[in-house]
This record gives C-alpha cells, structure tokens and sequence, in this order.
C-alpha cells in the first residue's frame, strides 16, 4: 500500500477509536442510574455502589491483560471481543434491573462490561501510538478525550430514556419500572454494532513504516532498550508512576461515580424540596443531576486533550 494511502488509513484508525472511547466512556455516567434503581427496588445506596467499584477494580486488571494481548492477537481482535463483552455487559445489566436482581448487577455491569471496557479502552491506544509516532500525544489525547467525553452523551441522553421508559401505576402511585432497563437494551446494541464495527479498522501499520517526513530523535528509545514488565516493575520510576495514576484515579472516580445523587441532592436543598415530589419534579431533579455529570464529561475530554498536546510540546 502506497505511503499516502497509509497516511489516511491512519486517521480513519484515529476516528475508530475515538468512536470506541466514546463508547467506553459511557460508564464514567454510572451515577445518573443510580438513584433510579435504589428507588426501584429499595437497594441500599452502598450495595448499589459497590457495582461502580468492581467495575474500575476490574477495568484497570483487563487494561493490564489486554495490552499484553493486544501485541499477541493484533488490536483488531481485541478491541472485537472488547465490544462484544460491553455490549452483552450492559444488555446483561438491563435484565438485572428487570429482574431486580444486584447480583446479576454487579456480573453484568460490574464484570463483564468491565472485561469489555479494559480490553476495548487499551487497545486503541496502542494501536494508535504505532500509527502515530509524529503525534502520539495529540492522539492518545484524542483518544482518551472521547473516554472522557463519552459520559457528556449519557448524561444527557440517559435520564430522557429513563423518564420516558419508567412505568408509575396509576392507583398506588409507586413506580412499577424504572426505565433502566429499557434504556440500558437499547445501548447494550448500540455499543455491539459502534463497537465491534469500528473494531474492524483496527489493524498495527506494517513494520519499518514511518510518516512521511517523520524522522525519528537520535535519543528515541528502540524496542531493544525497551523494559518487560518483569523488569519495570523493579525500578522506581514504575512504582511512582503508579502510585500517580492509581491517586489520582482513585480521587477523580470517587467524585464521578456520585456526580448525579450529589447534584440532585444540592438542587433539592437549594429550591427547597422535600418530602414525596411531584413526577415533573422528579423530572427536573434527574435533568439536574444529568447535567452536572454532562458538563463535568466536558472538562474531563478536553483537559485529557490539552495535557497531551501540551506533552507533545514541551515532553513527558
């Protein structure tokens, strides 16, 4: 394939995986479902909770995993069983709800939407860091951006489908569904097709291959110099970057996964709400809380853009 032709096939790769993150990031909008399913079936918020923290737990182990594989079965086959995994995950998650079932909660969202989202979230990344030396920054920056981003489209999309899919019996006035599990159906496909099919893009560039015009540093590192992981963990810098990242994602998921519940709580105090609400105010509180989860998805994606770009300029 000629150079130029490798040139476009590289961003058409980028635009994939940000479709995927996009995708991905939907989780980083957990909290907006929350509260309807503790109303729903009477779950205590910390039993609710724990379905957020065992997905992160489980992420970050088949992040790890599906590196590792990525460079043994190629990007385009795990970023496949990625989107697989997310979506049967979610569609999974909607029949917990349906069923009013937390364990089946805590497998559907808590484990195998994990699987998918660690093996789907790794994998462009690597990928396009190969496709990519000239900007692996700007890129990785892209990338990541639509993870961030994703939760700034379910924050806002997400509790229109719960209001308009929630079923209340006229009689007792007690909500009969939640509206959960509908919606989450009807993501469960979206993320199998957006997912899976861009997927399919996905493939390393053949091995020499340099942008044109790129000239890599002198001082670059090579893939001889390069550590195993046996190796790294055995040097300081591994354990501090680790102990980074690991601080800094527990603080940030910590404030995510209770951005809805918080905001609909401040908004009801500050209009003076209380007691049983109206259907229309139990609307507006939910939009509220959606909002705050959409603006926050907002920052989130640029400031993952803007700190790599700025990488790119002044080093890592």
């Amino acid at each position: 394939m000629a150079n130029e032709n490798l040139e476009s096939k590289r961003w058409l790769i980028a635009g994939a995986a940000v479709i995927i993150q996009l995708c991905l990031g939907t989780v980083y909008a957990w909290s907006v479902f929350k509260n309807p399913l503790m109303k729903m079936h009477g779950w205590d918020g910390k039993s609710v909770q724990y379905t957020f923290m065992i997905l992160m737990g489980i992420l970050g182990l088949a992040a790890a995993f599906g590196g590792t594989l990525v460079d043994k079965k190629g990007p385009r086959f795990v970023a496949t069983i990625g989107g697989i995994l997310f979506g049967i995950g979610t569609l999974v998650a909607g029949y917990a709800d349906q069923t009013g079932s937390l364990a089946l909660l805590y497998l559907g969202f808590g484990v195998i939407c994990a699987l998918g989202n660690g093996f789907g979230y790794v994998t462009p990344i690597a990928t396009l860091i190969r496709w990519f030396p000239d900007k692996r920054g700007l890129v990785t920056g892209l990338a990541v951006m639509g993870f961030g981003a994703g939760a700034f489209f379910m924050g806002k999309i997400a509790p229109v489908m719960i209001k308009s899919f929630q079923q209340i019996d006229p009689a007792t006035g007690k909500i009969i569904a939640s509206g959960v599990a509908n919606t989450w159906y009807i993501w469960g496909v979206i993320f199998l097709i957006l997912v899976t099919g861009s997927a399919q893009l996905f493939k390393n560039p053949p091995a020499g291959w340099l942008p044109k015009g790129f000239k890599p540093a002198a001082t670059s590192v090579s893939a001889a110099d390069s550590f195993t992981l046996g190796e790294a963990v055995k040097t300081p810098q591994w354990w501090m970057l680790w102990s980074m990242l690991c601080l800094n994602v527990s603080a940030g998921l910590g404030l995510i996964s209770q951005h809805s519940p918080l905001a609909q709580d401040i908004y009801k105090k500050t209009f003076g709400l209380t007691g049983d609400l109206t259907p229309e105010q139990v609307a507006i509180v939910a939009a509220a809380g959606g909002a705050v989860v959409a603006y926050a998805a907002i920052f989130n994606g640029l400031g993952r853009l803007f700190w790599a770009k700025i990488s790119d300029n002044i080093g890592r």
